[in-house]
């Protein structure tokens, strides 16, 4: 091979090199995830709250489109309802600027931007609205599944737990040393005096159906009158005897 041969050769050979490597610097690039916030604990029948956030977004794209899928535990959770961020200096909800869609059906959504250079690396696009069922307890997973993000090889979702817990019911504190009112103290002052003056004759009367009747005498004169009587008879014993002789 002469030398013009080889001088065009090299040429052609970095003419090749310089379009392939120039090609690979100048591909548009998407790179970072969803991530979800989200409260960690909610009580029995209370709304919250689950932001869809870009997190380490960057890319090089005049354009992205990304496309992907909100699931829930419905067991526990209710969808009450959403809302697409207004931050139009980020270009989501202008409508020259690209297309926004959320499908409640099946949870679905596709969000385009065409000035991508606006999107902050780490921003909110959607925020869902849910609601714990009331009368269940336990954990409640909520994920958001990525099916494509254009010019992305890699962008990942995000799950997040929530805990469900027991309604917080208030109960009136009452003092301890405060007591109920007996049957007695809660009747009136002249029903009671009544029942007073009624029991006390109750138990005069069985009082006296126990007891002999007092005559005033005490057992000391019972005994001396007794101890006459039977001196008296005897002495009447032997006088009427003295007479018969």
């Amino acid at each position: 091979m002469n030398f013009k041969l080889k001088k065009l050769f090299v040429i052609i050979l970095a003419l090749i090199i310089v379009s392939i490597t120039g090609s690979v610097f100048a591909a548009d690039v998407t790179v970072g995830n969803l991530a979800l916030a989200t409260e960690t604990t909610v009580e029995q029948g209370k709304e919250f709250t689950v932001k869809i956030n870009l997190s380490g977004f960057q890319t090089s794209a005049s354009s992205v489109t990304i496309i992907g899928k909100i699931e829930y535990d419905k067991d526990k959770l209710e969808y009450v309802s959403n809302s697409i961020s207004s931050n139009t200096n980020e270009g989501w909800d202008d409508v020259s600027l690209g297309e926004q869609c959320f499908k409640e059906s099946n949870m679905g959504f596709l969000f385009e931007n065409r000035t991508p250079s606006k999107i902050g690396a780490n921003s909110n696009f959607l925020t869902l609205k849910f609601k714990a069922k009331d009368n269940v307890e336990g954990n409640a997973n909520i994920t958001v599944n990525v099916s494509s993000v254009s010019d992305a090889t890699n962008f990942s979702g995000d799950t997040k737990t929530v805990a469900i817990t027991k309604k917080v019911e208030q109960v009136e504190s009452k003092p301890s040393d405060e007591k109920k009112p007996t049957e007695e103290q809660s009747k009136p002052k002249n029903e009671v005096d009544n029942n007073k003056t009624t029991t006390n004759s109750l138990k005069d009367d069985t009082t006296a159906k126990g007891k002999l009747p007092q005559t005033g005498v005490n057992d000391t004169l019972w005994v001396v009158a007794v101890v006459c009587v039977v001196g008296a008879v005897i002495n009447f014993a032997y006088m009427k005897k003295g007479k018969k002789e």
